[in-house]
């Protein structure tokens, strides 16, 4: 391709990628410095000022697609350690205040209460 111009369209059918998902990989790229490049909405298309490569065509993209690929599957194991930890943190609390209730250290503390 070579192209400093490139259709939303002709980068979807590439990657094998979803019409709504296409600007998304693209700010994707542009965000992890693979392409300096501006998306026209209007025109639906991506303007190439550069690229780590000399020519963008069909096996960079590919080679894109990968690189993305790999880095969402890290960010989805990242979600979900991140996940797992929030819970079992939330069900060590839960262990922990129902610990403190059953042995009567929680609620409110009668020697607190000053009523007059």
């Amino acid at each position: 391709l070579g192209k400093s111009e490139l259709s939303l369209d002709l980068i979807g059918e590439t990657l094998d990628v979803p019409a709504g998902e296409v600007e998304s990989w693209v700010v994707t790229a542009i965000g992890q410095g693979l392409l300096d490049a501006r998306i026209d909405q209007m025109r639906r298309v991506v303007l190439i000022k550069s690229a780590m490569q000399r020519q963008f065509g069909r096996p960079q993209w590919e080679t894109l697609k990968q690189r993305l690929v790999a880095w969402q599957k890290n960010v989805e194991q990242l979600m979900s350690v991140w996940e797992s930890t929030r819970q079992k943190r939330g069900e060590a609390i839960g262990e922990m205040t129902s610990g403190m209730l059953a042995n009567g250290h929680g609620g409110r503390d009668s020697s607190s209460d000053f009523r007059r």
